[in-house]
């Protein structure tokens, strides 16, 4: 633990539910005041003006707070430059798991503090701490809870996929694709965010050949978004047919080159629970058949089909 390096961050809006204190997810700790002080019953927050804001937990403290732990050297430019990255995707993945939309004020202070003698963890110095806004999001209620795990696509293993190391072609997929649907719950834009949401399902199921497809984008997008929602027939076929009319408007906007008025609230979440309910397919298909890339996808389907 000697050579562990602490970065703490204080963000708005975006709260553990009150059943639980802290939640591990990736590299990072999200965690509140009651757990801070359990683990650490000696630490006083610096007394400020304005204690709902400190970087240190405390009675006052209006938001959440996470935890990063590493032994890497965090002066370094390229330390600061990928944290910064791997920060942002974190709040956006936490912004993917409420599944509401949420529009941003981008935010990040990244500050240092060389000597500050209040900031210890028992023996171990927090030898860098920051306080950062990073989102302001305007959605309220954004609540991270362990129910929110039970839904489709909520899987714990995506904050695995931040750091991009050892991924297969699947799971780069599927990264990229929660970053596209974390842009559309910013934007608040309506139809730029429905969007973002098409892109996203493109991105999951378009084949990384380079040779043409034979069925067509927007057959495959319907088939395999079909299978991989669901395992159940009658739910196949009604997602099919769902997904055929959400990429209709999705076709109408392209071909017709307006934004106005093109997209309902209830058609962007029915796009939206259906991308995470492919998600949670396709983590099922890594897990148990090995699915790492988009052809064995395609075989997997075109075996299960005639079945």
């Amino acid at each position: 633990m000697k050579n562990k390096k602490f970065i703490i961050f204080c963000i708005d809006n975006i709260k553990l539910s009150k059943q639980i204190n802290h939640i591990q997810l990736g590299d990072f700790l999200l965690f509140d005041y009651r757990y801070f002080k359990q683990k650490f019953p000696n630490l006083e927050p610096p007394e400020k003006e304005h204690m709902e804001y400190s970087i240190v937990p405390n009675k006052q403290s209006k938001g959440g707070f996470v935890l990063y732990s590493t032994e890497q050297n965090i002066n370094s430019n390229n330390f600061k430059k990928n944290f910064e990255l791997q920060f942002c995707n974190f709040i956006d993945f936490l912004l993917y798991l409420h599944g509401k939309r949420a529009f941003e004020e981008n935010k990040f202070n990244y500050t240092q503090f060389k000597e500050n003698k209040k900031l210890h963890f028992i023996c171990n110095e927090i030898n860098f701490a920051s306080y950062s806004d990073v989102y302001q999001v305007n959605c309220m209620n954004c609540i991270i809870s362990e129910q929110l795990f039970k839904k489709a696509g909520n899987n714990k293993r995506i904050f695995d996929l931040i750091k991009l190391i050892n991924l297969n072609k699947m799971e780069k997929k599927i990264k990229l694709a929660i970053d596209w649907i974390a842009l559309a719950l910013k934007n608040n834009h309506l139809t730029q965010a429905f969007m973002c949401l098409c892109i996203s399902l493109e991105t999951l199921l378009t084949s990384d050949s380079s040779s043409p497809l034979e069925r067509g984008v927007a057959y495959q997008l319907r088939e395999f978004g079909a299978f991989l929602a669901s395992n159940n027939q009658k739910e196949r076929l009604e997602i099919q047919s769902k997904i055929k009319e959400l990429y209709a408007i999705r076709c109408s906007i392209t071909h017709s080159g307006s934004l106005n008025n093109a997209v309902s609230e209830k058609q962007f979440y029915d796009l939206l629970n259906i991308l995470k309910a492919v998600i949670g397919g396709l983590f099922e298909l890594i897990d148990k058949k090995n699915i790492t890339d988009s052809e064995k996808l395609r075989l997997y389907i075109d075996n299960i089909k005639f079945e």
